[in-house]
Formats: structure tokens, sequence, C-alpha cells
């Protein structure tokens, strides 16, 4: 476990997760973030609360990114703004995997936005990450979907080694939203860190069930802020024709969601939230 003032650390690192700089670098984005909360909320014992920095939120009483709406909901009290909710721009350690940078959220968020006003190009559903994930069966379905409907799929895997603009699988959010008539949020290893982006994009977003959500999670509306699709895909096909063919009522649900997004996800908005969190986990006694 780590508390949010310390500098090296993270949610109860397991021995073969010491050298996992993904970690790492979470640890500094929370820094961030929190110290950000104490400044606006006035209270620094914010940077005591003890964090879990994993894709998988637990049982355990501390601030979480995440919790399982199916068997943990209870949790939700617990959970509050990820890492990816960072302000400021943070550096990975040397030879990190992935991109070597973490910018700040609204910087980046605000591209989706900008983006999402351009007159998209390909009348699909877009959607480029990895397929390898070991928390959910279904992404690694999203190719075989790509090539049975080319005709309004584009998936495709990332080696998330390998992410970088000469990697001509790899497309940022921003190219993507830019790009795609529709696009598509399905959980990773646990949540996904995507969402709060596509909200910003305008464009209808098919939301794939996963067990793994985030703190705003219920206050997400079906066919209100995105288009569900089960987590087995089954109806993925059905729905992505529905939207086709019904564009101007979805582009009304993407306004929603971007709506929302612009309402919810504020540095003063995050900063309330880890408040709550802290307040909760207070009444237990914990912090």
């Amino acid at each position: 476990m780590w508390c949010a003032n310390e500098r090296v650390g993270a949610g109860y690192l397991c021995a073969n997760e010491q050298e996992d700089f993904r970690i790492y670098h979470r640890t500094e984005c929370m820094q961030k973030l929190f110290k950000q909360a104490a400044v606006l909320t006035g209270n620094y014992d914010l940077l005591k609360m003890k964090i879990n920095v994993k894709d998988r939120g637990t049982n355990l009483l501390m601030y979480h990114m995440n919790y399982d709406k199916n068997n943990n909901s209870n949790m939700k009290k617990y959970c509050g703004p990820d890492w990816t909710s960072s302000p400021g721009e943070t550096q990975l350690e040397s030879g990190a995997p992935g991109s070597p940078y973490r910018r700040d959220f609204h910087t980046e968020a605000y591209k989706v936005l900008n983006a999402g006003k351009n007159t998209p190009t390909i009348n699909k559903v877009g959607w480029f990450g990895s397929t390898n994930a070991d928390g959910d069966e279904s992404r690694k379905d999203l190719p075989i979907y790509a090539k049975m409907y080319p005709d309004i799929f584009d998936f495709r895997h990332v080696d998330t080694k390998n992410i970088s603009k000469e990697n001509k699988n790899y497309m940022s959010l921003e190219d993507m939203v830019s790009n795609f008539k529709i696009v598509l949020d399905i959980g990773g290893i646990g949540y996904s860190g995507r969402l709060k982006y596509l909200l910003f994009s305008g464009r209808p977003l098919i939301f794939v069930d996963r067990p793994y959500v985030e703190y705003f999670h219920d206050d997400l509306i079906p066919y209100k802020h995105y288009i569900p699709v089960k987590r087995d895909l089954s109806d993925l096909v059905d729905k992505t024709k529905w939207i086709l063919e019904n564009y101007d009522e979805a582009l009304m649900i993407a306004k929603n969601a971007r709506d929302f997004a612009l309402q919810e996800f504020t540095a003063a908005k995050f900063s309330e939230r880890i408040l709550h969190v802290w307040k909760n986990l207070q009444n237990n006694a914990i912090v």
C-alpha cells in the first residue's frame, strides 16, 4: 500500500511487480491528482490515504480507482478518479513499455473533444488496442468480428510494447475519434481508463458491459449517454446497425455524453470526489 505523499511505491505491491514501471508511473500521476485535490479542498489529510492503483478494485478499505459492480458494489463509495485524471505531464522510467508520457488529462480530453468536431471519413466502428488483456475475453473476439463484418468494424490489435506512430496498427484516441463515425469502449485487465476521454468525443459510443467500473458508472444511462452491448458481444452487430440506421438519434446520445463529461470531469469535481472518498474512509477509521 502507498500514500499519496510518498514518492515511491504502489498499491500493495507484490514481489513480481517491483519492476513494473507502469505501477510507478501511476503512482506519480496519483500524487499529482491528490496534491491538486488537497489544494482545491484545503484538506491535506487527503495525502494520507492508502490507494490501490491496480486495474481491479478489491474489498480492502482504501481508495480504489474502480470497483466490481457485480460482486462488490458496496465498494463504490471508496472509488474516485483514476491515474489518467492527473493534471500535468509525467514521464515514465527509461525503457518502460507504452507511451513515454502521460499528458495532462484536460489537455488530452479537449483534443478528443475537438477531434469530434471533424466530419468522420470512415463509416465504421473504430477500436485500436490490445486484444491480449487477461481480464476481458471479449477483447479477443473483436478481430473476429472485424473479419466477419469488415464493412462496419475496424478493430486492430496493438502491441503494448510498441505504442507509437511507427506501428501501423496504432492510432491515438484523437485520430480515432476524428476518423471514425462510431467509437467503442471495452474492459481490459479490469476497468477501462479510456472511457472518460471517449465521453468527450461527440461520437456515438458503444459501451461493452464489464464487471469493473469507475465511480461515475451509475450516473451514465444507457441510450442517454451510450449504446450498451453485452459482454459476450452477441448484440454488437445489431446495435451497430441500429446506430448507422438512426445516426441522428445516436448523435443526440453522443451529445448527452459530451455534456456529461464537460460537467463532471473537471479538476473541482475530481477533487470533490476524492474528498468524498476520504470522508467515507474516515468514517471507517482506516485513514
